[in-house]
């Protein structure tokens, strides 16, 4: 049979399978149609409900093996890093460069941890940190070489969050490289954070 769409009065439209069959007499002369429709509105709703699940699993599956493989270059890059801060004068400008490397690194690193998280369907890990430190460690990473400079203000007593901080560092580092984007002509980034009660 085939499928088609019945519109009720009210807007409402069904997904209908309708399929007919001839009735014959006993000479097997035609004498009219028997038809048979069927509202498969939800088992359509299904299909298509598993095949995105198809799909998001594929995803995750690429996203995974591409997160895993871009790791392994990851650790590549910090152990060169590592040998090469070995060799490094102490307070030279070329030990400062190769530590904001391996801290760019490691926040690669922690967006593949994300990926990986993506591609096995679980929560992101979360546990109690300081938003100061990640404030700063962001924009350390995102200004350096920009002729943009940065103001962090917070609150002494500002409380700690329970987050990711690998999520949160992401949106950190896009909030302050959209802020960087949007003065080409150089300026100050002024960021504030305080505690406040929401209700």
């Amino acid at each position: 049979g085939k499928k088609t769409v019945l519109s009720a009065r009210g807007g409402t439209e069904r997904n209908i399978a309708d399929s007919g069959a001839p009735i014959r007499d006993k000479d097997s002369n035609i004498q009219g149609v028997g038809l048979v429709f069927r509202d498969v509105t939800d088992k359509l709703r299904l299909e298509e409900e598993v095949r995105k699940a198809q799909k998001l699993e594929s995803v995750g599956i690429l996203a995974g093996g591409i997160a895993h493989d871009f790791n392994n270059v990851l650790t590549a890059i910090l152990g060169n890093v590592g040998l090469a801060k070995l060799s490094a004068e102490p307070n030279s400008k070329a030990l400062a460069r190769l530590e904001a490397a391996e801290t760019a690194a490691e926040r690669a690193a922690d967006l593949t941890h994300q990926l990986l998280t993506f591609a096995k369907g679980g929560a992101p890990v979360k546990k109690a940190v300081s938003l100061v430190g990640l404030i700063q460690d962001s924009v350390a990473l995102s200004l350096t070489g920009s002729n943009v400079g940065c103001e962090v203000h917070a609150d002494e007593d500002l409380w700690p969050v329970d987050a990711d901080p690998g999520q949160m560092n992401q949106v950190f580092n896009n909030l302050i490289i959209n802020a960087a984007q949007a003065m080409p002509e150089g300026g100050l980034v002024d960021i504030r954070a305080t505690t406040d009660t929401i209700d």
